[in-house]
């Protein structure tokens, strides 16, 4: 560890929160899967079907799937998730959103371009503390408040 500096704070998440679904959300997802598939074939868009078809194909696979066990570490020299580094050097910035029971996030925010927002969940994690160890290496964007819409939306519909 000490190749990637002294560890502050660390602790575990699922990569992904799996919502529990009822016969009723995947009845929803056949409806529509099926509304979208007919229109695809009556208007010969075959290319648009098969979309269809792999994604549900990919929905199904991925509710079977458990979730991975993620480890995560703030050093003194950046962060570590899984088996990832990341100096602070190659972050830009990073926002706490807590608001729990619901919302207990910490987003860092990479300075290239190509890469998304990293999402990591708080757990029980104290944020004034994590957050007082992020000032001392990183910009914090206190223009963030809330969860970004698309995340919104997967946890409403419980993607």
């Amino acid at each position: 560890m000490d190749y990637f500096g002294s560890s502050l704070v660390e602790w575990e998440f699922q990569e992904y929160e799996k919502f529990p679904k009822h016969k009723k959300w995947f009845f929803g997802l056949g409806a529509i899967a099926g509304f979208f598939l007919i229109i695809a074939v009556f208007t010969f868009n075959f290319l648009f079907a098969l979309i269809i078809i792999l994604a549900t194909l990919i929905l199904m696979l991925h509710y079977n799937r458990d979730p991975l066990i993620v480890k995560f570490t703030i050093t003194d020299l950046g962060i570590i998730m899984g088996d990832n580094f990341m100096p602070y050097k190659d972050l830009n910035r990073f926002w706490v959103v807590y608001d729990p029971p619901i919302v207990k996030k910490l987003y860092f925010q990479r300075k290239s371009g190509m890469y998304p927002t990293l999402i990591i969940p708080l757990q029980d994690i104290n944020p004034l503390y994590v957050r007082d160890i992020l000032l001392k290496n990183l910009k914090e964007d206190l223009t963030q408040e809330d969860e970004s819409f698309a995340e919104l939306v997967g946890r409403l519909l419980k993607l």
